[in-house]
């Protein structure tokens, strides 16, 4: 029977029931092309009435794309912007110049492909990127940015023929479903780029450059340079890698500049203000005005290190607080020991069949100690939050909880 949706509320509550990969990992993923092509092509394939830039990474992937929408909005152009995981609503995932698809627009997808839906077996992640092609050839943008969900290759994201592949970075990440060396997770990522297609790497391992470099050769890939003058343009999204990412972006803006022209001007005032022309949240993301509390989904052991290098040139680390939350799949010793350098560890214990509990993650770090948000821990929080680093990272799905304890006013001054 085919569904029927008469609010948001219902369309919310159907997606929330479909399996995802927070909940419980591989299951919830289908790493093919069939199924996305099939339903792409009942609702009319609008993947291909949009022009498009797919970005790919094991770190620095949603940052380039928030980087990428801020400018083109900058620059007058209508940008979409599909980017996953959410950290509050679903919504969060489809943009345009930096503002959430409507309630009512979500409505009118899910009635508009009702049957298509009841008719073609799909993944809660493959039904988010129709929607976003939907929502993205419906609103006639400019240009889209697409984030990749996992590898490249086989993602679902990978049915679009973009102007531009951006492979971020290379890292052990998701080993179970894309392989366990470097050049393995790379030739998963090297699948963004298409027969004739322009590409842009950043600092990559020489057994990733290498594996990726292979793949472009044999489908006449154009390798498009970094831009060296990132040191001229300011960003507010801090980060030890900024100046690889502004580099990327930049080199984004010159290849493209024949179809889509920009001021630098323009180009400076978006990376300047990423935050507010994208929506970007969770990525190195001050919680509150006055305390040094941040939140940062740093989810695995390079985006960890990355996110602690940068704070250790503005704090002293030794008299830091970490709060952590993580998945099982995430708890690996290299991720342990990037905590080692912090004074006191804390570790909450997400209510999600993927986390890993307190009990798992004592097992690699016997100096954790637990957290609960208990009143005692949270007045410490706050007291030494006045003047030193109160960092809660882990998972993206953290954050919900995190910052709805920011906004009780209860707790925080």
């Amino acid at each position: 029977m085919t569904p029927k949706f008469t609010n948001y509320e219902e369309v919310e509550a159907y997606l929330l029931a479909m399996p995802k990969f927070s909940d419980v990992g591989g299951r919830a993923a289908h790493f093919a092309l069939d199924q996305i092509r099939i339903f792409c092509d009942a609702i009319g394939n609008p993947e291909r009435s949009f022009r498009s830039i797919h970005v790919a990474g094991t770190n620095g992937k949603g940052t380039v794309c928030s980087m990428l929408s801020a400018v083109f909005t900058s620059g007058g152009y209508k940008t979409g912007l599909f980017t996953s995981p959410h950290l509050i609503d679903v919504r969060e995932r489809f943009r345009i110049d930096g503002v959430m698809i409507s309630e009512q627009e979500m409505l009118q997808f899910f009635n508009e492909h009702a049957s298509a839906i009841e008719k073609h077996p799909i993944t809660f992640f493959e039904l988010t990127t129709a929607i976003a092609f939907w929502y993205f050839a419906k609103s006639n943008v400019d240009i889209a940015i697409i984030e990749t969900g996992l590898g490249g290759r086989l993602d679902a994201t990978n049915i679009i023929d973009p102007e531009l592949s951006i492979i971020t970075s290379i890292g052990f990440d998701h080993t179970e479903q894309l392989g366990n060396t470097l050049g393995l997770i790379a030739r998963e990522k090297a699948g963004i780029i298409k027969q004739g297609g322009r590409y842009i790497l950043g600092e990559l391992p020489v057994e990733a450059l290498s594996a990726i470099q292979e793949h472009a050769r044999s489908v006449g890939g154009v390798h498009v340079p970094l831009s060296k003058s990132a040191t001229q343009n300011a960003s507010d999204v801090e980060s030890v890698h900024i100046q690889i990412n502004t580099e990327m972006v930049l080199a984004a803006c010159e290849a493209l500049k024949i179809d889509f022209p920009m001021k630098s001007s323009q180009i400076a005032y978006g990376l300047q203000n990423v935050r507010s022309l994208s929506g970007l949240r969770g990525r190195l993301e001050r919680m509150h005005p006055e305390l040094h509390i941040y939140f940062d989904g740093a989810h695995n052991a390079e985006g960890l290190h990355s996110t602690l290098s940068y704070l250790n040139q503005h704090y002293s680390l030794d008299d830091a607080v970490v709060v952590t939350a993580m998945m099982k799949d995430k708890l690996t010793e290299r991720v342990v020991k990037e905590l080692e350098i912090v004074g006191r560890v804390y570790y909450f214990g997400l209510n999600l069949p993927r986390s890993a509990s307190y009990e798992e993650f004592r097992a690699y770090f016997d100096q954790v100690e637990q957290f609960s948000f208990s009143k005692e821990q949270v007045g410490f929080i706050l007291e030494l939050a006045k003047t030193q680093l109160v960092l809660f990272t882990g998972s993206f799905y953290f954050y919900s909880i995190v910052s709805e304890w920011m906004e009780s006013p209860a707790y925080v001054p």
